[in-house]
């Protein structure tokens, strides 16, 4: 059976760090790291993101683990890449909030429209849903920080990963939220009862992330 390709990783990531001088086995690691981008964050990646931006954004998701490849505990690897592709992810969709934001129609007939398409927990919206939830989200004129958490929300993650993703503390997470359900509720009355049953995330353990200041 095939080795996992992260355990991989991580056995290559402690042999690497445990040099004590150069030459470094650089193409080794950057081959082990290849395989777990390839195969764990692409795929994710591709359901979010149009095609022509999935590999600028792996790229750089690339360049940031390698950036830190001396600092990162190998055992951590898995949690540093997921934490480093969500960020990354993130600001790729600024831009598409950008975008929805200048197509949307009228504010008062569609921002509502969320509610009843935000899936349950933990559940895995269809993609093709992904460009109407944005001009849904800018229709109700949230901000793009605001927009971004309820999307996060909307693709089932925990409000830690939220707020690493966001490089924001859980609790602005939490407010930002309320004021996403109270905006969306506004815009749509009958749909008070809806906002208030989005579902609410527990505080899950924040990955880990990036050193401060590394930019990642």
């Amino acid at each position: 059976m095939m080795r996992d390709v992260l355990a991989e990783l991580v056995d290559v990531l402690f042999a690497y760090q445990r040099q004590t001088s150069p030459p470094y086995d650089d193409q080794r690691l950057g081959l082990a790291l290849n395989a777990v981008l390839d195969k764990r964050v692409r795929p994710v990646l591709a359901r979010r993101l149009r095609p022509d931006d999935v590999a600028d954004v792996l790229s750089e998701v690339r360049l940031a683990c390698w950036r830190y490849r001396f600092s990162i505990r190998a055992e951590e690897a898995g949690r540093f890449i997921h934490a480093v592709a969500h960020r990354k992810l993130a600001d790729a969709l600024r831009g598409y909030y950008k975008d929805a934001a200048t197509t949307v129609g009228n504010p008062q007939t569609e921002a509502g429209e969320l509610l009843d398409i935000l899936p349950a927990r933990g559940a895995e919206p269809a993609g093709d849903d992904d460009q109407r939830v944005w001009e849904l989200l800018a229709a109700a004129a949230l901000s793009a920080q605001d927009a971004l958490v309820a999307y996060f929300l909307y693709l089932g993650l925990p409000k830690g990963e939220i707020a690493s993703a966001l490089g924001i503390s859980p609790n602005t997470v939490t407010n930002a939220l309320k004021r996403c359900r109270e905006q969306l509720a506004g815009v749509r009355p009958y749909a008070v009862g809806q906002a208030s049953s989005l579902p609410a995330q527990d505080a899950g353990k924040m990955p880990a992330t990036p050193p401060a200041g590394g930019g990642a």
